[in-house]
């Protein structure tokens, strides 16, 4: 539902493919933090739990001798990435609720 339904131009849908299971359902946003904000307000929890090129977030870059600049498609997605849930206990009311709260975000707004 969430590919379907979700028209914002102020988040980025990655493309799926029909024939998978995805654990997470990822969007790129321009401001995390602010998507974020922006959906707990309106009492839905999204992750951000790729926020690094390497994760988890406080693994050390310098012991997995990761050098920042060395896959910078990897650091541009990971600091736009955001996850909505996709708890198998959501209802499709629960789903709507995030689809509706998703296509009013504003990237500028609140």
């Amino acid at each position: 539902l969430y590919d379907a339904k979700i028209q914002n131009p102020d988040v980025t849908k990655l493309r799926y493919v029909d024939s998978s299971v995805y654990l997470r359902y990822t969007l790129l946003v321009d401001s995390p933090r602010h998507f974020l904000d922006y959906m707990k307000k309106r009492g839905v929890i999204v992750g951000d739990w790729y926020s690094t090129p390497i994760a988890p977030s406080d693994s050390s870059a310098q012991m997995a001798r990761y050098v920042v600049g060395s896959c910078p498609q990897a650091e541009m997605l990971s600091s736009r990435s955001v996850n909505l849930p996709t708890n198998r206990h959501m209802t499709d009311e629960d789903v709507q609720t995030v689809i509706d709260n998703v296509n009013t975000y504003e990237k500028s707004g609140s």
